[in-house]
C-alpha cells in the first residue's frame, strides 16, 4: 500500500522504527562541538537577514536590526545535533522566544554552515546560516 493511502493510526504505529541503518541512524555521527560552531553568520529570515555570531562557548549574539540571543548547549545532544535556545527580535514575523536543535547540514544543504530548526509554540523556523 502507498505510504500516501496509509491510515494516520498505520503511519502513528511506524514510529519511531525498529531499526536505523547507515546514514538514518539517529547517533551515526557525531553532534558538532559548540567550539567548532564559533564564528560569524549570516542567514535570511521570512523578511530580515539575520548577522549573527556563534561563541566558543555557544553563546549566540548579534548586533542591528534583526538580532538574535541565546545559547547553543554544548552539554547535551541529540543524534548529531546540539539543543539550542534562542529569541529572534526586531525579525518581523519571525519574533519570538525559540527552543530546538542546532546542526551541520549536510546533502543539499551543505553550502549552509549552520543550521537552526526550532518552534515557539506558534511558528517554526529553519534557519540556513552561511
Amino acid at each position: 500500500m502507498p505510504a500516501s493511502a496509509r491510515s494516520p493510526a498505520s503511519r502513528a504505529s511506524a514510529w519511531p522504527p525498529a531499526a536505523f541503518s547507515g546514514s538514518d541512524a539517529p547517533d551515526s555521527g557525531a553532534a558538532p562541538d559548540v567550539a567548532t560552531l564559533a564564528g560569524a553568520y549570516s542567514a535570511q529570515l521570512t523578511s530580515s537577514t539575520l548577522d549573527f555570531s556563534v561563541a566558543a562557548d555557544g553563546k549566540l549574539t548579534s548586533a542591528g536590526g534583526c538580532a538574535i540571543s541565546g545559547k547553543i548547549d554544548g552539554a547535551s545532544r541529540y543524534g548529531t545535533a546540539r539543543p539550542a535556545t534562542f529569541t529572534l527580535a526586531g525579525c518581523g514575523a519571525d519574533d519570538g522566544s525559540y527552543d530546538g536543535l542546532a546542526l551541520v547540514p549536510a546533502g543539499d544543504a551543505v553550502p549552509a554552515k549552520l543550521r537552526l530548526v526550532a518552534d515557539n509554540g506558534s511558528r517554526i523556523v529553519d534557519v540556513y546560516a552561511f
